[in-house]
């Protein structure tokens, strides 16, 4: 089962936006889909998107400045992937296998 987060990505060339320390004070573009900063929420990632200066507060809500999206990335916990000792387990309990 895959579940959501947001990020913010540069549309021309398709890089992710990353802040080690997350208070927006010095993003970074990167390559990678996975050193993207993630946010459990859209609304999360348009917050984040305006303390880094890619956004604006509008009277109708955050906007993105022209380039700039809040993409979904997938993800899953890797124990959700292969099944260990305990799943299977539970999967007997439950009657499941």
């Amino acid at each position: 089962m895959a579940n959501i987060d947001y990020a913010i990505r540069r549309d021309r060339d398709h890089v992710w936006l990353h802040d080690d320390t997350g208070d927006g004070a010095s993003p970074e573009w990167e390559m990678m889909e996975d050193m993207a900063n993630t946010y459990a929420t859209k609304e999360e990632a348009l917050t984040f998107a305006m303390l880094c200066g890619l956004a604006d507060n509008t009277d109708t809500g955050i906007e993105l400045h022209d380039g700039i999206s809040v993409v979904p990335v997938e993800w899953e916990y890797e124990e959700d992937i292969e099944p260990d000792e305990l799943d299977r387990q539970l999967d007997m309990e439950d009657g499941q296998e």
